[in-house]
């Protein structure tokens, strides 16, 4: 397989990669969401606080069956005066984390409304959501019970992960619940698009033997969602 070369020229060999994922990162403000960007991007704890104004995006390369798989995660903003800007960006996303407080039930009770934001600007035929449950290391304070969360994922179709981004706990299993749900998605849009081509798909691919086309020559300082076709939609608006 050949590999693709991430960014303009002068970009160092070592950027190549395989497949190129664009992962975002939503939920209510204070929920840590920068934090477990950069947790899982640079495995640093973030001891200041600074609202995300707009988005904010950094990358995380890795190994994954001898492949090299490229993270593209962005943060986004949770105040409601950003919301016009961080819609643009779910878009072509293959998989989004969403992130709420366990000590801090409202951001738990806003995880409908954020789940309906998403489902509504990125019109992916699958759901490719990851609920993370933040502020594991607080158990103590806990405010959200466990029954709650699991009667909700289970009825909303996501999977969930409880995590601490502070003491590090669940980051790893969060990272790979996204790469499989987006590997799943890339699987499915290759399906579809043999289906277009009049083949039959195959009942199993692996998403390995061919090389991902979308945001080619993406990189942190310049991406654009990827370009993809919205139902049109009378007069409806979504819920903020």
């Amino acid at each position: 397989m050949e590999k693709k070369k991430a960014g303009p020229t002068g970009v160092q060999a070592s950027t190549a990669y395989d497949y190129l994922f664009k992962i975002i990162i939503i939920g209510d403000p204070c929920c840590g969401k920068t934090s477990l960007l950069i947790r899982s991007t640079q495995n640093k704890r973030n001891d200041t606080y600074e609202t995300t104004i707009g988005v904010d995006c950094k990358s995380k390369t890795m190994k994954v069956k001898n492949k090299v798989v490229k993270l593209q995660i962005w943060d986004t903003a949770g105040q409601e005066r950003f919301r016009t800007l961080t819609t643009a960006y779910y878009r072509g996303t293959h998989c989004c984390i969403l992130v709420f407080d366990i000590t801090n039930e409202e951001s738990f009770y806003h995880l409908y409304q954020w789940i309906d934001q998403y489902t509504y600007y990125c019109d992916w035929p699958i759901k490719n959501i990851i609920i993370a449950g933040n502020k594991h290391d607080l158990e103590a304070e806990r405010k959200v019970s466990r029954l709650e969360i699991d009667e909700f994922v289970s009825s909303m179709g996501c999977e969930y992960v409880e995590i601490s981004v502070k003491e590090n706990i669940g980051i790893d299993n969060l990272i790979s619940k996204v790469i499989e749900k987006s590997f799943e998605l890339y699987n499915y849009m290759e399906q579809q698009k043999k289906l277009g081509n009049g083949e039959a798909p195959t009942t199993e691919t692996t998403g390995q033997d061919v090389n991902i086309q979308l945001n080619r020559r993406a990189t942190v300082d310049n991406v654009e969602p990827v370009q993809i076709r919205l139902r049109k939609r009378k007069n409806q608006c979504c819920a903020a």
